[in-house]
């Protein structure tokens, strides 16, 4: 069960645990995942998070209640450790992504030719190839939850 996207120092993430996370009964979890629960707590309230001590934390789980996506974008350097690096990382990646998706997609041959319902002009590398790829792109997107 996916619990909705949420935003965690302005990046978005979904706010699950670890898959078949044991618990007690209905409310309560057991003394061990409420101790890892609390490291884990310790370990990402700090100003500067510790990546060794994070992935050894993350190494059999991250119990639920705690951003299992935050923890993974640490732990591939995709979200600075340091807490007041996040928000202007999050604004640099969001603009590097505007400008890689005008230039590599927007411009394309391709989608202006789909867009405006055109085929591609002359000359073009395989343009039937491309079409047809950018128009599964266009299909599978749609079932990605991204």
């Amino acid at each position: 069960v996916h619990s909705p996207a949420k935003e965690v120092d302005g990046m978005t993430c979904s706010n699950q645990g670890s898959v078949g996370q044991k618990q007690g009964s209905v409310g309560q979890e057991q003394p061990e995942t409420s101790r890892k629960h609390k490291r884990f707590d310790q370990t990402l309230a700090a100003e500067t998070v510790d990546k060794k001590a994070l992935a050894e934390l993350a190494w059999s789980g991250v119990p639920m209640g705690i951003n299992r996506c935050a923890v993974w974008q640490m732990l591939l350097s995709y979200r600075p450790l340091t807490r007041e690096r996040r928000i202007d990382a999050l604004h640099r990646k969001r603009s590097e992504y505007s400008d890689l998706k005008q230039n590599l997609y927007d411009r394309s041959l391709a989608v202006q030719s789909i867009s405006k319902g055109l085929t591609m002009p002359e000359g073009t590398s395989s343009p039937d190839a491309e079409v047809s790829l950018l128009r599964q792109i266009r299909k599978d997107l749609p079932r990605t939850r991204l």
